[in-house]
């Protein structure tokens, strides 16, 4: 990872700020359903994880 100098990082957000703005309600809609989506697809692979592990306590 490369590092930045923090003038140029102040801009990039800047920018990436000013692109949000811009971006049209649809796609604005569409980034938020695919972010949800990734956050439930997290949310349920973790309860997966913790459920396998609370099998494996009960076995013990």
């Amino acid at each position: 990872m490369s590092y930045l100098v923090p003038a140029e990082f102040a801009a990039k957000m800047v920018d990436a700020g000013e692109s949000k703005i811009f971006m049209s309600t649809r796609d604005t809609l569409i980034r938020t359903v695919d972010k949800l989506e990734m956050y439930h697809a997290l949310i349920a692979a973790k309860a997966r994880r913790h459920a396998g592990t609370q099998a494996r306590k009960d076995l013990s």
